[in-house]
């Protein structure tokens, strides 16, 4: 992304895609972003937190968001099987 900005930056619009590196891309400059999930409010709460500075609290979201996408990845797995030993888990 560092190097789109620095290369395209002034002239073209870089948007990002992935909820996980939305800190990322802020602090590179990339102000859009594709939402790829239904959480809205958590990646406003980054922005937010990035556009006061306050990087400790971006960060604290930011892993909100990464905590979440994995829960969400872990029950399907189990929901679909993959791999067997997940269905052991107790969520």
């Amino acid at each position: 992304m560092h190097l789109l900005m620095a290369k395209f930056g002034d002239r073209v619009d870089v948007l990002q895609g992935c909820d996980e590196t939305y800190l990322e891309g802020l602090a590179v400059g990339i102000e859009g972003n594709v939402i790829q999930s239904y959480d809205g409010p958590a990646l406003s709460r980054v922005k937010e937190a990035f556009d006061r500075f306050d990087l400790q609290s971006a960060r604290q979201h930011q892993v909100i968001i990464i905590i979440f996408t994995i829960i969400i990845i872990i029950k399907i797995m189990i929901t679909w099987r993959m791999p067997s030993f997940l269905s052991e888990f107790p969520f």
